[in-house]
């Protein structure tokens, strides 16, 4: 049975729960990043990545997504990918829950289309990026190593969103034609690869 559980959300997008059962929803292309009680109902906005704006290859579309992806580390912290600026921006909180100031964390030309993000068993932060059909690692330290990366014959096609089982990871394939995930030849779609689907990464 579907019911309503919170409101208030305009542009929710990415999704995680802190240690509290708390849950927090990403706003995409206004930065908002809200927040419900394990209760539901009316959110409120607890912290606000900059806007932004950036020109994707070719010249015809804008990306201006800045709350994408939202996943908690072992220690509290949240983390949003920023699928605009090719980054990944921490939010703290203090004893009484209030958010800090978003600070970014890594930005780099390897995560322009951030979406997805989550935590492997080791804490390192895994970045679905979608425009470039790959996975991205990231150290705790801040260190990135591109894991997976392919044309749009898969197995990645645009990965949207991760999850790991235990050493396993999931990702869905959003497979939306941009960029890499373009074949030559096509304009509308990538015409090569499964399409939408889902990959499994084991090491």
């Amino acid at each position: 049975m579907a019911q309503t559980f919170a409101t208030g959300l305009p542009g929710a997008n990415g999704i995680d729960f802190d240690r509290h059962g708390r849950l927090y929803v990403s706003g995409g292309a206004s930065g908002n990043v809200f927040r419900v009680g394990p209760n539901g109902g009316a959110v409120e906005t607890v912290a606000t990545v900059d806007r932004f704006s950036r020109t994707l290859p070719g010249g015809a579309a804008q990306q201006a997504i800045v709350a994408n992806g939202l996943a908690f580390d072992a220690a509290g912290v949240l983390h949003v990918a920023d699928t605009a600026r090719g980054a990944v921006w921490r939010i703290g909180f203090d004893a009484e829950g209030r958010a800090q100031r978003p600070l970014l964390w890594v930005q780099n030309a390897a995560l322009e289309g951030a979406d997805g993000l989550a935590f492997d068993a080791r804490g390192q932060l895994w970045v679905a990026v979608n425009e470039l059909n790959a996975l991205v690692r990231i150290s705790p330290a801040g260190e990135l190593t591109e894991v997976a990366r392919n044309g749009a014959a898969g197995p990645l096609e645009f990965p949207a969103a991760l999850v790991f089982v235990g050493d396993i990871g999931y990702v869905a394939n959003f497979d939306t034609p941009r960029r890499v995930n373009l074949d030559a030849g096509s304009t509308n779609t990538a015409r090569v690869g499964i399409g939408a689907s889902i990959a499994r990464v084991t090491r």
